[in-house]
């Protein structure tokens, strides 16, 4: 169920829900409009997995007061309350970006799959993700994952101690004894971690390579592109039909420049 919030009863939900998920919204936004199916997506998935997370939605253009009450500056505005504390939603409008945020906030910043049947399983979800392989889940390097995951709000960190189950997630695992990679679900699907296993270094790793070689510009991502820390960034406006022809070339070139060039389509 979403608590339908307003003047009166705004502030007591926030105070009444150890954790709520708030969607602020107006009736005349379009972004908003957009955003309103994938939340319910999300808010659906976090209750399969058992989250205790209490979602409510609130029309910021009726109810002013309760808006500003509650800290819905703009519309869409995503924020989650833990025990009263307000966290900001500034990623991707997508279910599984949202999904993921979530379980980060509330103390689920690492999946850990220890067995085939769950990397099997997890890989049906089909969204990127950073993988990390470590013995016996202990050492600096680990403790460094876990920091970069609990940073890292939109890509889901998974880890594993047993190598076949690695395998099935990134086939490309050698004999490494602590192993970091990123699972993209594009044709430049597997990008391998060859840094220090330090908090920046790997943050900054996910970070350069989340973004496929291509991306499709919308208004619903739009933030993320400008707040990219790849600043030179390479716009193609074309009819989606012309795009098909010029996609290969695009791709080649983006291959070229991968993690210093960001490369965008805008289908017109």
């Amino acid at each position: 169920m979403v608590l339908v919030l307003d003047n009166d009863n705004a502030a007591r939900a926030v105070r009444d829900h150890p954790e709520l998920l708030l969607l602020g919204y107006a009736p005349w936004c379009e972004r908003s409009a957009k955003l309103m199916p994938r939340f319910a997506e999300a808010a659906a998935a976090l209750r399969a997995m058992g989250s205790a997370v209490a979602f409510a939605k609130l029309d910021g253009e009726r109810f002013p007061k309760a808006a500003s009450a509650v800290g819905v500056n703009g519309f869409p505005s995503v924020l989650l309350f833990v025990n009263g504390t307000e966290h900001a939603y500034t990623g991707l409008h997508t279910k599984d970006a949202i999904v993921t945020w979530v379980r980060k906030k509330t103390g689920t910043p690492v999946i850990r799959l220890e067995s085939k049947d769950s990397a099997e399983e997890f890989l049906k979800k089909g969204q990127t993700f950073a993988l990390g392989l470590f013995k016996n889940y202990e050492g600096a390097g680990h403790e460094e994952f876990v920091k970069a995951a609990t940073a890292e709000n939109e890509v889901q960190f998974v880890e594993t101690n047993d190598r076949n189950v690695a395998k099935i997630l990134f086939p490309g695992i050698a004999s490494e004894e602590q192993f970091l990679g990123l699972v993209k679900s594009e044709p430049e699907k597997f990008e391998k971690f060859d840094g220090a296993f330090e908090e920046k270094e790997i943050l900054q790793f996910v970070e350069l390579n989340k973004f496929p070689l291509i991306t499709a510009f919308t208004d619903l991502n739009s933030a993320k592109v400008y707040s990219s820390p790849i600043k030179l960034q390479v716009f193609t406006f074309a009819e989606a039909y012309d795009f098909e022809d010029l996609e290969s070339i695009v791709q080649e070139v983006a291959r070229g420049f991968k993690t210093k060039v960001c490369s965008f389509d805008i289908n017109r």
